[in-house]
């Protein structure tokens, strides 16, 4: 503008001078604008354990209203995202989990625009999974993806100090390790829930429909939606209701003619010639079998089952262990082991009112290859024989010990867990 003032200085007649001045600047302006104005390119795919995921939708945001949706056949995208604005990009599919990424194309020098971009294709995967069923997992990770996964922006150091557009590598790399925290306990509590259906499709397999249900219901309450451990609830409580059936024994109709027919006295039989024989002495007999002495379990496991979900509530049922043991003359060390999920607030139930005295449990951290383990809750006959306590998994088992003296009975204990649902 000042190179124009200096060229029309000569120019006389105020109105025609204003005029060129004017008509200079808007050319300017124009040319300015036109310089500025530029696109890059964003270029990748939706995949879904690294397959491109056909039917992913693809929204372009600009100040918080869709300015692009791409509904993609094959799970490619291809658009353009225009010069200094905040965008945020989701990726989602019907029944599948939305992630996004947040693009800024603002703060790019006039200088490195006129080089121009190359397609950004550092998001060429996208990688969105199912919706999860179950738990509180789903509800977390929607909390956590109301943030992007990434963030986008221009950075004036890349490139040999040249400018280009990159992501921020700390704040994905925080982000990727909370979405995998998640899904790892997910993926435990997948597990648990088959550990269970598998249990009581044997226990059914084995006729043991109490035990079977048992187990159902425990996946149930993982999983109240899902069909099929309600389907074989039924079927075991049908099944043990015709095991308990007794049909009726149907009554005897009286014999007509036993009762109109008169006895007939029997011909009396001639007396045989008598003769005189010698017959042989009885062998001895044998001495009597000593009584086989049946040692009988103490237990009665439903009594046993019944009292510790007594004190399980309000937690959710998740598992048990029945431990039996035959007598020993020498005192035995016991241990098992739970899967949890780290974080998980459990309560753990235990009765040992079948066992001999100077029993005791306790349960750890980890397992007894841990020096530095630390014990979580005991119990013993010195106090209550039934007891629980509330804590939190941090290590993702919980493992139990049994030491117990000698006994010359059989005996047995029960050790039940429960979960905290938020």
């Amino acid at each position: 503008m000042c190179r124009a003032v200096i060229y029309l200085k000569n120019i006389k007649g105020t109105g025609f001078y204003l005029f060129i001045l004017l008509l200079a600047c808007l050319l300017y302006i124009g040319a300015s604008t036109q310089t500025n104005k530029w696109a890059i390119e964003v270029k990748g795919a939706v995949t879904e354990n690294s397959r491109k995921l056909p039917g992913a939708v693809i929204t372009v945001y600009a100040g918080g209203s869709a300015v692009n949706t791409i509904n993609s056949s094959d799970g490619r995208f291809d658009f353009n995202l225009s010069s200094g604005t905040d965008y945020m990009i989701s990726f989602t599919k019907a029944g599948y989990i939305t992630k996004q990424i947040s693009f800024s194309t603002k703060n790019v020098p006039a200088e490195r625009v006129s080089h121009g971009f190359d397609p950004y294709t550092s998001i060429s995967e996208v990688d969105i999974f199912p919706l999860m069923t179950g738990g509180n997992f789903e509800a977390r990770l929607e909390q956590l993806l109301q943030q992007p996964i990434a963030k986008v922006a221009y950075s004036p150091t890349l490139n040999g100090g040249k400018g280009d557009f990159t992501y921020d590598a700390d704040y994905s790399a925080s982000m990727h390790e909370k979405i995998q925290k998640i899904i790892d306990d997910y993926d435990a509590f997948n597990a648990k829930y088959k550990e269970l259906i598998k249990k009581a499709d044997g226990e059914f397999r084995d006729k043991d429909y109490n035990t079977a249900k048992s187990d159902y219901t425990a996946a149930l309450n993982l999983k109240p939606g899902e069909a099929y451990p309600k389907e074989m609830i039924a079927k075991c409580d049908s099944a043990m209701a015709a095991q308990h059936a007794k049909p009726a024994e149907p009554a005897k109709k009286p014999d007509i003619k036993s009762l109109t027919r008169q006895p007939v006295k029997p011909a009396a039989k001639p007396v045989p010639e008598t003769k005189s024989v010698v017959q042989a002495a009885p062998p001895p007999a044998r001495p009597a079998a000593p009584p086989v002495h049946v040692t009988v379990c103490p237990c009665i496991m439903s009594k046993l089952n019944d009292s510790c979900r007594k004190y399980l509530k309000p937690f959710y049922y998740d598992d048990a262990n029945t431990m039996h043991l035959q007598p020993k003359t020498f005192a035995q060390v016991k241990e098992i082991n739970f899967p949890g999920f780290n974080g998980q607030r459990f309560r753990i139930v235990i009765n040992i009112t079948a066992m001999p005295a100077g029993t005791t449990v306790t349960v750890y951290d980890e397992d007894k290859n841990h020096k530095s383990r630390k014990p979580l809750y005991t119990i013993s006959d010195s106090g209550n024989r039934i007891g629980f306590a509330d804590v939190v998994c941090k290590t993702g088992r919980f493992y139990v010990e049994y030491n117990i003296p000698p006994s010359q009975k059989e005996m047995c204990a029960l050790i039940m867990f429960g979960y905290e649902s938020h």
